[in-house]
């Protein structure tokens, strides 16, 4: 369990099936999908060649500076509003992480201080911004 102490958002647990409709709409995403089933089919049928091996376009870089061509930002001090600010910032922290991508997937989520999140087992999830203690039995 995460007790905020401060404003904090995290990233926990997968959204429902029925929000992830990035698929279709994000078209970065698309491509990062399609290209990645048909990397693996690839690397699957010639196991001699590694994925390490095999140059991997830069999806996330793509996402970004369309972001960046339409305007989406995010002003110094405050925190992201939309998962389109929410990805520019992650990338200025992690440049060319193909982690921006899990702001797709993954639930976005905000506490006040005092408001608490229970993580399960093995439920992914990431710490985005702000202060909280957490709790285990």
């Amino acid at each position: 369990m995460a007790i905020a102490l401060t404003a904090f958002s995290a990233f926990c647990g997968f959204r429902p099936l029925s929000q992830i409709s990035f698929l279709q709409t994000v078209r970065e995403f698309s491509s990062l999908a399609k290209h990645s089933k048909n990397n693996f089919i690839s690397v699957a049928s010639n196991p001699s060649s590694s994925a390490a091996e095999q140059k991997e376009p830069l999806w996330g870089d793509h996402l970004v500076e369309r972001l960046e061509s339409e305007g989406v930002g995010v002003k110094e001090g405050e925190e992201p509003k939309t998962e389109e600010e929410l990805i520019l910032r992650l990338n200025e922290q992690f440049p060319d992480d193909i982690g921006v991508f899990c702001t797709f997937l993954l639930n976005w989520v905000h506490l006040k201080p005092g408001e608490t999140i229970f993580l399960k087992a093995n439920e992914p999830h990431a710490y985005l911004s702000g202060g909280a203690t957490f709790l285990s039995p």
